[in-house]
């Protein structure tokens, strides 16, 4: 056996047309010339093949902040700048880091229990020339690094990883199957107590569970990564 650290892949960012569309009219309407921050959501799924990568997805609804049926929500901070200048300028590496700092403190606070969707987050910079129905962007994706946390593989990564559902019992499937083709939490617990009594249930219930269900709970969440290597 072998240890290797622990990877997860990035997001790819998949902005509509719509999304540009809806920017523009709100910039002309309602923003002007304002340098406030702006709200948005985004929606991310178990990618279904492994030739298509993890994809956020946003369009002109994102300014909404609604939840679609489209898969989970990401929670996301517009900042819209003024000039070609300010976009080029602003500090990215600062940005992605005040927001890994909020990250890390709805975890230590609990909010981030309370509503798992803080743990997914993403930055877009935009520059809207309407003159020139030309916009300019860039995505970034901040998250907690952790070097230390490693799992034990065969010599083989690949053979060592295994379907979760060659880990149960063929009647506690069940649950796991109805949640991956519509989950209802990003992050969530697998209670995967005997028979047909198990069941998915949010990350804020865990001081519900029983001593005997702690024992038999896993931790997940959706990974839009199709890679059989991560």
């Amino acid at each position: 056996a072998m240890t290797t650290l622990l990877k997860f892949q990035g997001f790819h960012s998949v902005p509509e047309v719509s999304l540009w569309e809806e920017l523009g009219k709100r910039k002309l309407d309602a923003y002007k010339l304002s340098n406030s921050t702006i709200k948005l959501v985004g929606w991310y799924s178990p990618s279904r093949s492994v030739h298509v990568g993890a994809r956020l997805s946003l369009r002109n609804d994102s300014f909404d902040g609604q939840s679609t049926t489209d898969g989970c929500t990401a929670a996301g901070v517009l900042y819209n700048t003024n000039t070609i200048d300010q976009f080029k300028n602003l500090d990215k590496r600062e940005l992605l880091n005040e927001m890994g700092k909020s990250i890390l403190d709805d975890i230590t606070s609990g909010r981030a229990t309370e509503n798992p969707e803080l743990l997914v987050r993403f930055i877009l910079l935009s520059f809207a020339d309407l003159k020139r129905h030309k916009y300019y962007y860039w995505f970034g994706f901040p998250a907690i690094v952790d070097n230390e946390t490693t799992f034990e593989t065969e010599a083989n990564k690949v053979d060592s990883m295994k379907p979760l559902l060659n880990e149960f019992a063929i009647e506690q499937h069940e649950c796991l199957e109805k949640f991956a083709l519509n989950p209802d939490y990003p992050f969530f617990l697998c209670v995967m107590t005997s028979g047909s009594k198990s069941h998915i249930r949010p990350l804020r219930d865990w001081g519900k569970l029983t001593g005997i269900e702690r024992e038999c709970t896993y931790f997940g969440f959706v990974d839009p990564c199709p890679l059989e290597t991560n």
